[in-house]
């Protein structure tokens, strides 16, 4: 499953699993250890590391839900375009996390999103929202065994706010 919205999110295809036909824009993962995955997609290698630490410059207004904390980082290969993945988790459900970045109004103020969209409900539910401002990208909120995982991927050069 998170090979499947890590896919969705960074922009690469219809979401899939391993087990998908053998179209060319299918993810194929690798068997996860439990801290790591690896998702081959038709933009390249995505690698998600749960190690509990941000990519380097991961920017500091990256929009988060409080109690969020951080879980990982990723990386895109073969990519044309900067790409930065980072992962948080918090313990509050999945669906009241992804109301977060969809609450009219924000709550955020100087967050900015579009073209929500779910699927499932409870531990299943699976949500994916574009980010407009204060930084562009998508993220994505999936429960994962009584955790709930909120993977951000950046593209373009973000912004020049960064963590240290």
């Amino acid at each position: 499953m998170l090979a499947a919205i890590v896919t969705a999110t960074v922009g690469v295809g219809a979401c899939s699993s391993s087990s998908s036909s053998s179209s060319s824009s299918a993810a194929t993962t690798s068997p996860p250890n439990g801290k790591n995955f690896q998702i081959s997609t038709a933009a390249g290698r995505v690698s998600i590391s749960l190690n509990g630490k941000l990519p380097p410059n991961w920017p500091t207004n990256v929009p988060v839900p409080a109690g969020a904390t951080p879980a990982g980082s990723g990386s895109l290969v073969g990519s044309s375009k900067g790409v930065m993945i980072g992962v948080y988790q918090t313990t509050a459900a999945p669906d009241s996390t992804f109301s977060y970045y969809t609450a009219n109004p924000p709550s955020d103020p100087s967050m900015k999103t579009a073209s929500p969209s779910t699927v499932g409900v409870g531990s299943n539910f699976v949500g994916k929202v574009e980010l407009t401002a204060p930084v562009t990208g998508n993220v994505a909120v999936l429960g994962r065994g009584g955790t709930t995982l909120i993977v951000i991927v950046l593209t373009g050069s973000g912004t020049s706010t960064t963590s240290s």
